[in-house]
């Protein structure tokens, strides 16, 4: 009945107005947790806790157990009958056995709290700062929502695919086009991979060649040093008369050009 009412205690399952969300918050977020109803976000279970309660069903219940309607406003939610309330509630938005109710003389006692917002981080929502418990449930909620979404978005997305390939392939033409591409790829596979065979062929041949050449101007190399060493062995022996042959010049090109002819010969 409250005017404006964009305000929402959700463990206590009821409507606030402006007034009344600034003194619930100073309870406590595990007497009441306040919601703004238009800025907050609302997980689901928040939800439910509210189509479960109402400002009506607690007014009565508070009523059967002959709270003082003219009591300060904490004191109604700060007993045990308003503690049963909440988990009463709670209970019923989750399928849950619900408990029993405290004796009416056990109703009017007040149960001993320690707010919980103090010490916490600062929240940066507009209503109450959510305890820990209730922050890591919210947050899992969130995290529910964004996986289901994505993977409904995939698996839509996947299925679009499919079909569109599907139809695609159906078509005539995209039958003959991939069949000819299917021959022409092999065709090329088969082409590289005799030029492959061909060119490892060429470059053995090309390998023994130079293996070849390599060798013979090795032994020819060998071959005219060993012979100039018999030579000046000879001269250094001869006594008689100087050695001609320290005087004549040695074309090494011919000589080398000699040898090679007659190792592949």
């Amino acid at each position: 009945s409250a005017p404006s009412n964009h305000w929402a205690s959700v463990n206590n399952g009821i409507f606030l107005c402006l007034n009344c969300s600034g003194l619930h918050r100073g309870f406590g977020v595990s007497v009441s947790f306040v919601r703004s109803v238009t800025m907050d976000s609302w997980s689901d279970k928040q939800l439910k806790l509210m189509t479960t309660g109402g400002n009506a069903k607690l007014k009565a219940f508070f009523n059967s157990l002959n709270i003082p309607s003219n009591a300060p406003i904490d004191f109604k939610y700060k007993t045990k009958a308003g503690f049963y309330y909440r988990e009463m509630l709670k209970a019923q938005a989750e399928g849950r056995e619900i408990p029993l109710p405290p004796s009416p003389e056990e109703a009017l006692q007040l149960v001993e709290t320690v707010n919980p917002t103090f010490g916490q981080a600062s929240y940066q929502g507009f209503g109450s700062t959510p305890s820990s418990g209730e922050q890591q449930e919210d947050n899992v909620e969130k995290l529910k929502k964004m996986m289901s979404g994505a993977w409904v978005e995939t698996q839509t997305k996947t299925k679009q695919t499919i079909d569109t390939l599907n139809k695609k392939y159906e078509e005539t033409n995209f039958k003959e086009e991939f069949s000819n591409l299917s021959v022409k790829a092999k065709e090329t596979a088969s082409v590289v991979a005799d030029k492959s065979l061909e060119y490892g062929k060429e470059a053995g041949v090309y390998a023994e060649k130079g293996f070849n050449v390599v060798k013979t101007g090795f032994l020819g190399a060998v071959s005219f040093l060993k012979k100039k060493a018999e030579e000046v062995k000879t001269n250094n022996n001869s006594s008689q008369q100087p050695s001609n042959q320290s005087q004549q010049n040695v074309n090494y090109e011919e000589y080398f050009v000699d040898q090679n002819q007659q190792q592949k010969k």
